[in-house]
């Protein structure tokens, strides 16, 4: 395509990009969600709102080619570079209309899952679907479906608050709010990046720590999975207990993400009788205010290593292991492929986790006060055989934590255990902060 500016992929692309190819047939990188909000809302109106947002972002005018198809999927993704991307000037995606009136909440939720089911060919087609809705209780809003090739979770949060902030704008008359950062500018800023001091010294530190052989700590009864097909289980923390943890976060001056990711990595230590935990930590590459405000996927799955000494107490614990993230989190950018990679040549092995865990702490907070909620969708299908999600994106006071995970690793009865095991071991952390990790 002579005439297009072709882009290579980003290092969070490739990574999303091969997972979906793992699992053709599945949905791998779907991220759905509907915003439902308490207004009778002007769906011609609503309609231009979607139009102006999908201009004002262009990761989600992202188009891909392939040249290199008969390739296997290591090549394209990771050796020739054969996927690229271009910005797009043809015409927007259809947007839909359902009107659930006269339906109930579960034959909606329904409708939804099944079409966030379905995959997008981002080769042929728009990264989106946009449908708008009138849910059975009234209120109105809009279903999205938007590839993880677009997108991330962060970016879908800016991406409801800037439709509640545009349409309500041009419905009042106000001026627009200022559009996203261009994801091209992020593509050529990490160019940069990979060509930089910082990068050396990145990977300098991952290189070392991960020089010492190692054991990986599983959670799945099975390794590999055939299909990637998967089920969710949604569990909340209570506003009492969440209000709990953030003060024990701020008293000890760590964060949630962090007091998070120690729980779990005692919980994989206690599972496998090991000292050293090793797992996935979802890491939003947004340090800069420009990269906060920058549309598309700017993530990264940080391969974390955390030491654990069964006699030590919870509070000293949660320090120590915040001070050793703090120290991962400094070199993040360094891409995962970069270090399985090396970790393959280092030790003849790609596999370092089965799990993931990511806290979103993105929040929607539009410039109108008006009431709404969203709700977020699986796919069925996930790259990895266990993916745990911490949110409270409304700003509700309470932590959701979802639990994707792979069918043919992990049944609904070892979900339930893992989410008690992992929030008993937070709650008496938090409650007896003394007490010994043997103890908990």
């Amino acid at each position: 395509m002579p005439d297009l500016q072709l882009y290579n992929l980003t290092n969070s692309q490739k990574v999303i990009g091969y997972a979906s190819a793992l699992y053709p047939h599945g949905a791998v990188n779907n991220i759905g969600g509907s915003l439902l909000i308490e207004d009778d809302l002007d769906f011609a109106l609503l309609e231009k709102t979607l139009h102006l947002c999908i201009d004002r972002n262009d990761s989600l005018r992202l188009r891909f080619v392939n040249s290199a198809s008969g390739a296997s999927i290591i090549e394209q993704y990771f050796m020739l570079n054969s996927v690229q991307q271009y910005v797009t000037d043809e015409p927007h995606g259809e947007i839909g209309f359902i009107d659930f009136t006269g339906k109930t909440r579960e034959e909606m939720n329904a409708v939804f899952l099944e079409m966030n089911r379905k995959p997008i060919d981002i080769f042929n087609n728009p990264m989106y679907e946009f449908t708008m809705i009138k849910a059975p209780d009234g209120r109105c809003g809009i279903f999205s479906k938007i590839d993880h090739m677009a997108t991330d979770a962060w970016m879908t949060m800016m991406l409801c608050k800037e439709v509640i902030d545009v349409y309500y704008a041009l419905k009042n008359g106000k001026e627009l709010p200022p559009p996203a950062n261009s994801y091209i500018k992020y593509i050529e800023s990490e160019a940069r990046y990979l060509e930089s001091e910082k990068f050396k010294k990145d990977e300098e530190f991952w290189l070392e720590l991960y020089r010492e052989k190692f054991t990986p700590t599983d959670l799945a009864t099975e390794y590999t999975s055939v299909t990637g097909a998967t089920s969710r289980k949604t569990c909340t923390i209570d506003k009492e207990t969440t209000a709990a943890i953030r003060s024990f976060c701020e008293k000890y001056g760590i964060s949630p993400a962090s007091l998070f990711n120690t729980a779990l990595g005692i919980l994989l230590c206690r599972t496998t009788g090991l000292t050293e935990a090793f797992f996935g930590s979802t890491c939003i590459l947004r340090s800069t205010k420009e990269e906060k405000q920058t549309c598309g996927p700017l993530v990264n799955n940080m391969t974390m290593r955390l030491k654990f000494d069964e006699n030590m107490p919870f509070d000293e614990a949660c320090v120590q292991s915040a001070t050793k993230q703090l120290r991962m989190l400094m070199h993040m950018r360094y891409p995962q492929l970069h270090l399985m990679m090396n970790v393959f040549m280092m030790h003849e092995t790609q596999h370092i986790f089965d799990t993931i865990i990511g806290y979103q702490i993105a929040r929607i907070r539009p410039r109108e006060n008006v009431k709404f909620q969203t709700e977020w969708y699986t796919s069925g299908s996930f790259a990895i055989p266990l993916y745990i999600s911490i949110t409270d994106l409304d700003d509700a006071g309470e932590y959701l934590i979802y639990y994707e995970f792979q069918t043919e690793c992990h049944t609904s009865e070892r979900i339930e255990e893992i989410h008690r095991e992992l929030t008993d071991i937070v709650t008496k952390g938090i409650t007896e902060p003394g007490t010994k990790l043997k103890a908990l």
